[in-house]
């Protein structure tokens, strides 16, 4: 994902925790974070706003869980923190074709 993503914003960077335990992450401790079939979480920076990257064993799970949170998908990855957020919107929607859950 962040090879696509650094394609369009080469100045693009995944941001690192400051502590173990830190950052997103599919579960914290018996609480799942963002549900079924998450693999994986980032935090990135993409014209110098944050967003969380979540990957997803299923394209489907993927797009479930935006519908949920009301956020955005492409492919098997959730776009999280990225509604309302203009600039990262169009970024998604144009540069990797993203859909937003909701969208009538």
């Amino acid at each position: 994902m962040m090879q696509k993503i650094t394609q369009k914003d080469p100045t693009a960077t995944l941001l690192i925790a400051e502590s173990l335990g830190e950052g997103p992450a599919c579960k914290k401790g018996d609480q799942d974070i963002y549900g079924k079939g998450c693999l994986a979480a980032f935090r990135a920076k993409i014209l110098g706003l944050e967003v969380v990257l979540v990957e997803f064993d299923s394209a489907e799970n993927a797009k479930a869980t935006a519908r949920f949170l009301q956020q955005w998908s492409v492919k098997n990855w959730l776009l999280d923190e990225v509604t309302g957020e203009r600039p990262l919107e169009i970024f998604f929607q144009e540069s990797l074709e993203a859909s937003f859950c909701c969208s009538k």
